[in-house]
């Protein structure tokens, strides 16, 4: 008779299949396409489908988000993926909870297909696993619901979702008594004219009192709570131009942890940024209004005004606010939770004005009243709250206070079975103790979500869960940890260095990173006795982009523009734009930059010798360039050579990113011109590498570096080159390219007349002074 031979373990078994799961498995996917190995991964959730979870499923329906959509994409280098994989321009800025369950659902089952067709299988169990053990070998054993099956598995991540808390447990099994407003399909048993009772005024409140009016509830509802007060109303998404000192301060805290991070010093940074964008305005903050209708119709107003710039300030702390929340020692850590955190939560996680409303218009016709209370008994017939507008009765009461993060109550017998085995170990702030970098709880044990919020402080927004899923599967698969790092971009005057930072600056920021750019200054020297040719060149390496371009942009809306000028990079994402001057090494210090990035950096744009003694930890200056010119034959208008570019260490070769004036003619000659235009891509593609190799601490692949310099013989597209050590620089094809490049269609004929207009303006005054005539063709 044939011996039985078990199945071999799983890769990675993810307990909870709603987003927190799924988004761990879109990265386990992301590490297949980029050659790890994982080969059997398997979802398990109580629920029938995978990727909605509760929150997201049919039974919230009734429901809508509470954060915007550009914001709920489930990968986390783009955020905007759920906007994008809908494609509906009349989609809600809030959509139903419902249809961003559809989304993750999607999700699912393209894993699935990817999966399979690199030959890995993904697959999904419905059941609840209930019991875990590690096993001698460290795998572990799961076993699900009624111990009718087992499975066992190398890893393990429990991404179980929320459990809401329940603070009246003495009402527990009470009729009428509902211990959380999920799923919302429930409160339907409620008769429309009953008078029900909500314990709770956030978010949670709002969506089961929104859930009641479009069941057609008539009754009164009354919001319990100890403060009293509704949640602020988000206004609209506006960016905060001064995003990187956040990021600076989270630096500092981190710098500061191991003498005891400052809440002090964290709170005086955040506050001195709101008064920034407020104008040293805080009325905001000053409660003025007599009663919770008269405060919540004003903060309408203002969101609707969108004058609520202090918002900008909190939602740009969502990347970081876990580092602030790392350097603090446990009694600052404590003293937020007692003295602010309930603030916090009122001021940081608004309500989208679509709610705001619909409380308001129920608020108005006395369906809705908001009152400070705590305590709620059932005197046998009906439900008592006491509170400060005296006693309340009714016959329904609705528990909405939150997340429950305490695992000790969590109703979870693999959670119990877990803590009770020693596998993991409660967090005094709540949820468990896990690694902040990879969430590893124990060897093998992975843990995502509310689990982690004793860590991570900030763990519910879809941006969060989708980071860390990307450090866990880093983690998962063998892959380096990527710190975040502050990057500086050294851009020279010349059209095309400018364009990669315009692509840079934006997947720097979704890889996690802080970019800053520093714009080097021009060569001063003489050019009393130059050449028209060099008169030229100065004028499109030095001035056009930074007399012309990005002052006439300016003053144009830009709306679906290719690119950005540095101006409007430092307006839409909040980063640093300064030029190198005397500053810049007290500028590079107090930023805590780490590494160095030099795109196309030429002889009349120099950087410090010293400037990498001022970088914070890898001391690195890199610089990305083009190698030799390729040959250009006037038949193929195209180099032979497939990309152009590499890079170095600039202290090790500075000599290779000298360039004479022959080199340079020929850069602006029109055949490179198009040949840069089609491939500076792959310059971004090939900085982001480095990048991303910094931040891991690995060697830049001999990939990347330049390779020996290759005799590519004479440029054949005209004879110039050799006959006057220069070829004609294309003006307008360059203007052509700035013009398509960063002017919306729709602007595109003004600011090309603008251009042309400058340059033959340029040429006129040139040829008026000793400068030899050349023929410009604009």
């Amino acid at each position: 008779m044939p011996q039985f031979v078990p199945p071999s373990p799983e890769d990675v078994v993810i307990v909870g299949g709603g987003a927190s799961g799924l988004a761990v498995v879109l990265q386990l996917v992301e590490r297949l396409r980029n050659g790890k190995t994982v080969k059997k991964v398997t979802l398990v959730d109580k629920n029938s489908i995978a990727g909605p979870g509760l929150a997201y499923s049919q039974d919230c329906a009734g429901t809508i988000l509470n954060m915007p959509k550009q914001t709920m994409g489930l990968f986390a280098n783009n955020q905007n993926h759920f906007n994008e994989w809908r494609q509906d321009p009349n989609l809600d800025l809030y959509p139903a909870r419902t249809t961003y369950g559809e989304y993750l659902q999607a999700m699912w089952t393209k894993t699935v297909q990817d999966a399979e067709q690199m030959g890995a299988r993904f697959s999904f169990i419905a059941d609840e696993v209930d019991d875990i053990d590690r096993l001698d070998d460290g795998t572990f054993s799961l076993s699900f619901m009624g111990k009718t099956k087992k499975m066992s598995a190398r890893n393990v991540v429990l991404a179980i979702g929320n459990f809401t808390s329940v603070v009246n447990t003495h009402l527990l099994n009470i009729p009428g008594f509902f211990p959380s407003p999920w799923p919302t399909t429930g409160l339907k048993t409620i008769p429309t004219d009953a008078p029900v009772i909500i314990i709770g005024s956030r978010l949670s409140a709002i969506d089961a009192a929104t859930n009641l009016q479009s069941n057609g509830h008539q009754g009164s509802i009354t919001f319990m709570s100890r403060s009293g007060c509704l949640p602020k109303v988000q206004g609209p998404a506006i960016p905060f131009p001064r995003r990187h000192n956040l990021y600076t301060t989270a630096r500092h805290a981190q710098a500061q942890a191991d003498n005891g991070g400052s809440l002090a010093r964290i709170i005086s940074d955040v506050m001195e940024e709101i008064s920034q964008v407020t104008g040293n305005d805080w009325r905001w903050l000053l409660q003025t209004h007599e009663c919770p209708l008269e405060e919540f119709e004003a903060d309408l107003e203002s969101a609707r005004a969108g004058t609520v710039e202090w918002q900008t300030v909190l939602k740009a702390t969502a990347p970081i606010v876990e580092r602030y929340w790392r350097s603090l020692e446990t009694h600052d850590k404590k003293l937020f939770m007692d003295k602010f955190y309930s603030s916090w939560m009122r001021y940081r996680h608004g309500t989208p004005i679509q709610n705001a409303e619909k409380i308001l218009r129920m608020m108005k016709k006395d369906q809705l009243n908001v009152v400070k209370g705590k305590d709620v008994q059932w005197n046998g017939e009906t439900f008592i709250a006491k509170t400060s507008s005296g006693d309340i009765k009714a016959p329904y009461v609705i528990e909405a206070t939150g997340q429950e993060c305490r695992v000790a109550q969590m109703p979870s017998p693999l959670i119990q079975s877990t803590l009770r085995k020693g596998l993991a170990t409660p967090h005094p702030f709540g949820g468990l103790e896990v690694d902040f970098d990879n969430l590893r709880a124990s060897p093998g044990l992975y843990a995502i979500g509310s689990l982690t919020q004793g860590t991570h402080f900030y763990v519910s927004s879809v941006d969060r869960i989708a980071d860390h899923a990307r450090r866990m599967a880093d983690e998962l698969t063998g892959e380096p940890l990527a710190r975040s790092m502050h990057v500086a971009l050294f851009l020279g005057g010349d059209a095309f260095s400018h364009l990669m930072a315009s692509k840079l600056v934006p997947q720097i920021l979704a890889e996690g990173h802080m970019p800053f750019v520093f714009l080097l200054p021009s060569n001063k020297s003489s050019t009393k006795n130059s050449s028209f040719r060099e008169h030229q060149l100065a004028f499109l390496e030095q001035s056009l982009m930074k007399q012309h371009v990005i002052p006439f942009l300016n003053d144009t809306p830009g709306k679906n523009a290719a690119h950005l000028t540095v101006e409007k990079l430092k307006s839409t994402y909040g980063i640093l734009v300064q030029e190198v001057d005397d500053r810049v090494s007290a500028t590079l210090e107090k930023h805590h930059v780490d590494v160095g990035l030099s795109l196309q950096c030429t002889h009349s744009q120099t950087l410090p010798k010293d400037i990498v003694n001022y970088f914070s930890s890898s001391r690195r200056l890199l610089n990305v360039h083009l190698t030799v010119p390729p040959t250009i034959t006037s038949s193929s208008k195209q180099p032979t050579e497939s990309s152009p570019y590499c890079l170095h260490d600039v202290h090790d070769h500075c000599d290779q990113i000298q360039k004479d004036l022959r080199s340079l003619s020929l850069e602006y000659s029109k055949p490179m011109l198009h040949y840069k235009n089609d491939t500076f891509a792959s310059a971004v593609e090939l900085a982001m590498k480095a990048i991303d190799h910094v931040s891991r601490g690995k060697e830049i692949p001999e990939t990347l570096k330049p390779k020996q310099a290759k005799q590519n013989g004479s440029v054949k597209e005209t004879g110039k080159v050799q006959a006057n050590g220069s070829t004609a620089a294309d003006v307008e094809s360059l203007v052509n390219i700035i013009v398509k490049s960063y002017a919306s269609p729709e602007e595109q004929g003004i600011f090309h007349a603008y251009l042309s207009k400058v340059v033959k303006e340029w040429h006129e005054e040139s040829c008026r002074g000793n400068c030899v005539m050349q023929k410009v063709v604009v």
